[in-house]
């Protein structure tokens, strides 16, 4: 039985073109044969740090993985490092306590560093003392491939940060939408992000990129139903209108009033 079921697998391997027969024999392997580590022992990981004059620190680990540096980034997490680990960090994009490596890497756009953290166990929902995500930080910054690469691996594209007396702050896309990168701001719509969400005193992203005189991001908001009505409110000041708002901005107050 063993030999007829051979004999029909060689007369098989014949009608195979040599590029098909490579091809099935590369996906066969793949399959078959687990995936080789190539990481270090912790000594040893620990010994070339060291060599490299870096100390085995979570400060200097937040550190490398804002720049970039993968070949440190693998070398803290073969040595032993918490994928997860968090510390006072001051960086190009923001500062502040419970920054971790994945949040420091976003900031800088470094979606090389954000594949290997993720794929150690880094949490991809970590806040810091702010309550900020890496996806707001990466929002911010107008990385929108890293961006991507957050929200497939399970972001939460309305967490939503707060100030020092707790109150609601930045969204992803109340950020996006006051740095003024469109291109982010069309992402987290088309992914779900909800529009209406408002900080503390009642701004929303279509109330902020009106204020800040982004006329390309109001209309992407109002082109995904953005609610214009919504009224910003903060105590004795009173209420203001996104008409009233926008009043300086005569474009915008055309894209308003369609």
């Amino acid at each position: 039985m063993c030999r007829l079921y051979f004999k029909r697998i060689a007369s098989y391997l014949f009608i195979i073109s040599p590029t098909t027969l490579l091809s099935v024999i590369a996906l066969i392997i793949s399959l078959l044969i687990p995936q080789i580590s190539f990481s270090k022992s912790p000594e040893d990981a620990r010994n070339e740090l060291a060599q490299k004059g870096l100390s085995f620190k979570e400060s200097i680990f937040i550190q490398r993985a804002e720049m970039g540096d993968e070949q440190a980034v693998r070398l803290f997490l073969d040595a032993g490092m918490d994928p997860n680990t968090n510390s006072w960090f001051i960086g190009s994009g923001g500062a502040g306590y419970g920054m971790t490596p994945l949040m420091a890497a976003s900031m800088n756009g470094k979606t090389g560093i954000v594949k290997i953290l993720l794929d150690r166990g880094a949490d991809v929902n970590a806040k810091n003392q702010w309550g900020e995500t890496a996806l707001i930080f990466a929002a911010r910054g107008g990385h929108t491939e890293l961006a991507k690469t957050l929200l497939d691996r399970g972001a939460d594209i309305n967490a939503q940060g707060w100030d020092l007396d707790k109150r609601k702050m930045d969204t992803a896309l109340i950020a996006a939408g006051r740095a003024g990168h469109a291109e982010i701001v069309r992402l987290l719509l088309t992914k779900g992000a909800a529009a209406e969400d408002q900080m503390w005193t009642g701004k929303t992203a279509l109330a902020i990129a009106t204020e800040k005189g982004h006329s390309h991001i109001v209309k992407i908001l109002l082109e995904h139903g953005a609610n214009p009505n919504i009224r910003e409110c903060i105590g004795s000041f009173g209420c203001k209108t996104l008409l009233q708002k926008a009043a300086p901005y005569p474009e915008q107050v055309s894209a308003i009033v369609k």
